[in-house]
């Protein structure tokens, strides 16, 4: 769990979440890549786990905490303190946000199904995918070309 104080959320406030200069902060950008694959509702230190476990990144707290501070001062995130820390809950903002943005980066496959043909979201470095309607296992590579 993280705790942010209260001066640190002000020396923290750097430009919000925006598709031309996504890249040029680097917390924002992991944060904001952490919780593509997080849960509606989370805690800050479980976008640090993912991060590492996923990315092979290590962020320090306040690090993560920067990124989380960004994307609450632009509402793509609402937070609740309970016992020092903060749950946080994406809001609908950032689900359209995340749809153009996986759009552009390729992130979405249709499954090869006939019956099904939903839409799948694709990790970044995903080779492999399942659909979760249907439960079918294809290979992106495959769909693609299609």
């Amino acid at each position: 769990m993280i705790h942010i104080a209260k001066n640190e959320e002000e020396f923290y406030n750097l430009p919000a979440v925006d598709n031309n200069q996504f890249s040029q902060h680097t917390p924002q950008n992991m944060a904001y890549k952490a919780m593509l694959f997080s849960a509606d509702k989370f805690w800050a230190g479980d976008l640090g786990e993912i991060l590492y476990k996923r990315y092979g990144i290590e962020l320090r707290p306040t690090d993560v905490a920067k990124g989380l501070s960004m994307l609450y001062n632009k509402n793509y995130v609402t937070r609740k303190k309970i016992q020092n820390t903060y749950s946080y809950t994406k809001t609908y903002k950032y689900h359209d946000a995340t749809r153009e943005w996986m759009k552009k980066m390729g992130g979405y496959v249709t499954c090869p199904n006939e019956a099904c043909k939903r839409s799948v979201r694709v990790g970044f470095d995903e080779k492999v995918t399942w659909c979760d309607k249907c439960g079918c296992v294809f290979d992106i590579e495959e769909v693609k070309d299609d």
